[in-house]
């Protein structure tokens, strides 16, 4: 009862309206609202099963990211995080484009999301050859940050965070260079 409660108070009217018509369990809607309105709506829109799982467990686990750093800076008082404002904004580009790709893919797979950029890509076509070429100097410096990090890398849990986020690009960098 309190889960049917939560939905109808935190929930935006289509994540309701989807419980109460059975599309979505009462669970499963209690788990979606914990999400910010364009997420709850993104993910009830969905009508797979599976895929909404996936997409949900996807968001949940940034949600709760994003969740503990702010936390995290709240408690000790800090909100400085470490690192130039260059190597910020770089991370924050390269989750930008991971998130969309992710998002438009509907997989977190990289090497999925590195085949259908294969796949798609038409070669044939000059301006997209001008453009990729263009790129490759972003894969390349994709590629070499990821070197580094790999040879650089500790055992803390916050390298091995990062080598999570740089992973998939990386991995599409190296396919699509390759």
């Amino acid at each position: 009862m309190q889960r049917a409660i939560k939905v109808k108070k935190q929930g935006i009217p289509e994540v309701f309206k989807a419980v109460e018509d059975g599309r979505v369990t009462v669970n499963e809607g209690a788990r979606i609202v914990d999400l910010k309105p364009h997420a709850q709506k993104q993910i009830v829109q969905l009508q797979d099963k599976n895929e909404r799982k996936k997409v949900l467990g996807t968001r949940l686990q940034q949600s709760r990211s994003s969740k503990a750093l702010r936390e995290h800076r709240q408690t000790s008082g800090d909100a400085y995080v470490p690192g130039t404002p260059y190597v910020k904004r770089f991370l924050a580009r390269a989750e930008m484009m991971l998130n969309d790709l992710i998002s438009e893919s509907k997989s977190e797979n990289p090497l999925e999301l590195a085949d259908k950029f294969l796949r798609e890509m038409d070669w044939s076509s000059e301006p997209l050859r001008t453009q990729y070429q263009h790129c490759e100097k972003l894969f390349a410096c994709i590629v070499r940050v990821h070197s580094g990090i790999s040879a650089n890398r500790s055992e803390s849990l916050a390298s091995h965070q990062l080598q999570s986020r740089t992973g998939i690009v990386n991995t599409i960098a190296l396919r699509c260079l390759g």
